[in-house]
């Protein structure tokens, strides 16, 4: 999914994710050369879990850990949505519109 939005006219850096069995999974790939997305994904979640990457293409991935047993799965995925996006803006140093 990743790669298929960076090829879309005007697009620079992406970041998708999403949650398999009890890990948030992210991929992020950019264009940007003012960007190293492997050292944005490891500064936004290796703390969390893992990341890191290469310059161009990186990934993530965060145990969900006791949020595993949430019922609710779409107020699940509003929170980790929210989350993601805030510590992936913040490495960026971009801040949310």
């Amino acid at each position: 999914a990743a790669d298929f939005l960076l090829r879309l006219e005007g697009i620079t850096t992406v970041l998708v994710f999403g949650i398999v069995d009890d890990k948030i999974e992210i991929s992020a790939r950019t264009r940007d050369v003012r960007v190293n997305i492997g050292v944005i994904m490891k500064e936004a979640f290796g703390e969390l879990g893992s990341g890191g990457g290469h310059a161009r293409a990186g990934g993530a991935r965060i145990p969900l850990g006791i949020f595993k047993l949430a019922k609710d799965k779409n107020s699940l995925l509003k929170l980790v949505e929210e989350a993601v996006t805030e510590r992936f803006l913040e490495a960026l140093k971009v801040k949310e519109g």
